[in-house]
């Protein structure tokens, strides 16, 4: 069982209208992303 860190992918498009991400939210994603599997 793990603690909800916060909202997943889908919640944060609902809530923005299905809208795309902006490209500095995506490298930031990208960042973490890496920094968890490095």
């Amino acid at each position: 069982v793990f603690e909800k860190l916060g909202p997943s992918l889908y919640e944060f498009l609902r809530k923005n209208s299905y809208r795309s991400f902006p490209i500095d939210l995506v490298r930031e994603f990208g960042r973490q992303l890496l920094e968890s599997v490095a």
